[in-house]
């Protein structure tokens, strides 16, 4: 007598569905773990760059970015309304070939308080024949410059399912890095205060 074993289309879909579950909510632990211990602290971190800060009202934003502009420091970006860019310049580099525009732009929340800044970041001698400059190379430069930047914890990784792809966090206390690849040239950094976040 012959035995024969057969597999049902659901239960070939079933179990590795629960496996990704089972693995994305080992994950979500993780960054949930994170997001616990950061929040407890009582340390209030508002500080960005350039003197933004989270709570400045859209007007104060406004005025900042305009006073920036004015010194040359940050300049409109090219086909993004009411995005400002700044070259971000190694200092071995004295050919400025490596050159590194960051743009940004401000979000704010239902009262016009500023609660996320969203970044930016690209080669400026992009061209999607050069290997050498495209995102997937870049993000490890910008995570470690935020590293540098914003000294504390480092960053972690968590890989969207949903998307396939890779993000990193880094948390300090209610001040929320997450880093990712937007597209073949520019790598995205969203900035957000986890104390007013939607």
């Amino acid at each position: 007598m012959k035995l024969f074993f057969f597999y049902s289309t659901k239960s070939i879909l079933f179990y590795p569905l629960i496996l990704g579950v089972a693995l994305s909510s080992c994950k979500q632990s993780i960054y949930r773990q994170h997001y616990i211990k950061e929040m407890s602290k009582k340390e209030k971190l508002d500080s960005l760059f350039f003197g933004l800060r989270f709570g400045d009202s859209k007007d104060i934003y406004l005025d900042k970015c305009w006073n920036l502009n004015n010194k040359r420091l940050v300049m409109p970006s090219s086909g993004s309304y009411g995005w400002l860019s700044y070259d971000l310049v190694d200092a071995h580099d004295s050919m400025g070939i490596n050159k590194i525009e960051m743009r940004f732009i401000g979000g704010f929340d239902k009262k016009e308080s500023m609660n996320k800044l969203d970044l930016r970041f690209s080669f400026r001698s992009w061209a999607p024949w050069l290997d050498q400059y495209q995102s997937d190379v870049l993000i490890y430069q910008v995570i470690d410059s935020i590293e540098k930047w914003y000294p504390g914890n480092d960053f972690f990784r968590f890989d969207n399912q949903v998307e396939a792809t890779e993000t990193y966090f880094k948390i300090d206390a209610n001040r929320q890095f997450k880093v990712f690849i937007k597209d073949d040239m520019f790598v995205t950094v969203e900035i957000e205060d986890l104390r007013n976040s939607p």
